[in-house]
């Protein structure tokens, strides 16, 4: 039987952290293991890591020195033994199929290929659900020109771990998009688009509160997003499925030109991306 893990980063994190837990002892198939990187936390939350380590068994390190979001996520992952591993935040709340339906949505695919597979969420605060997040199914031309891999959403196979490791991102982008490229280039990514999980929105939230404000690119293009497809393809276009890498090229070109109508006409012949898309991507052009 394939084993399967679930890789926690954790920073100050007391405060939800017993309920998000408690959400992920509680699944319809439960992980072989709970792994939690805390990256010098103040707040107890290495407290409440060694009670849940003897009464539960989850297995935690804490870092020397703080590493930062990316590298905390990445030592997660490091110690995880599993076949499978899901990605998770420490302030949300899994519904208790969550495990069970990426854990069969990602054997369908090749293992000894690198595959992603990822679902949506349900916008929650202070105990409501402001938006349920269902999508239509996504394939890996998505994963392209949006941001469509949220990491606490995801699972991945031991195949595409051990490509990307080290991960190392370029400035200003994260693991999550740097390991959706990886699978979507050299292997398999899919957005299943079911939400499986309540994404808590709180002041301390790393990402709900980013600025997502990009001046020059509207945000399916995001400007970050034409520094790592550089990177991605510096170290990995060797392995790229040649059938991807006309697409890659197009939106890669689109993050080239300067002037408004060139990104339109990009734009118009990225015949690949759903129309609804570049349309959108047409009207914030024009109104920039």
């Amino acid at each position: 039987m394939d084993k399967i893990s679930i890789a926690i980063a954790s920073y100050n994190g007391a405060k939800f952290l017993r309920e998000q837990l408690d959400s992920l002892y509680n699944q319809t198939v439960l992980p072989d293991e709970i792994v939690v990187s805390d990256d010098c936390s103040k707040d107890g939350t290495a407290e409440i890591l060694e009670e849940y380590h003897r009464t539960k068994g989850l297995k935690y390190v804490v870092n020397e020195h703080n590493l930062g979001f990316n590298k905390n996520f990445e030592n997660a992952l490091k110690n995880t033994i599993g076949e499978y591993i899901l990605i998770c935040d420490q302030d949300d709340i899994w519904l208790p199929n969550k495990v069970e339906v990426l854990v069969n949505a990602i054997k369908k695919y090749d293992r000894t290929k690198p595959v992603l597979v990822t679902s949506t969420t349900m916008d929650y605060m202070d105990g409501k659900v402001l938006r349920n997040n269902t999508k239509p199914r996504m394939s890996w031309v998505q994963m392209l020109y949006g941001n469509n891999t949220q990491g606490c959403c995801t699972i991945i196979n031991r195949a595409l771990l051990d490509k990307a490791l080290p991960i190392m991102p370029p400035k200003g982008s994260l693991y999550d998009g740097y390991l959706g490229m990886i699978a979507g280039m050299t292997g398999e990514w899919e957005n299943i688009g079911t939400p499986l999980m309540y994404y808590r929105h709180h002041a301390n939230n790393v990402i709900a509160n980013r600025d997502k404000r990009n001046d020059q690119y509207p945000n399916i293009f995001a400007k970050d997003r034409f520094s790592l497809m550089d990177d991605i393809e510096a170290k990995y276009s060797q392995d790229f499925k040649p059938e991807r890498r006309k697409i890659f090229n197009k939106v890669k070109a689109f993050g080239l030109k300067r002037s408004k109508l060139s990104r339109i006409i990009v734009a118009i012949g990225l015949s690949e991306v759903p129309f609804i898309s570049r349309l959108k991507c047409i009207v914030k052009i024009c109104l920039q």
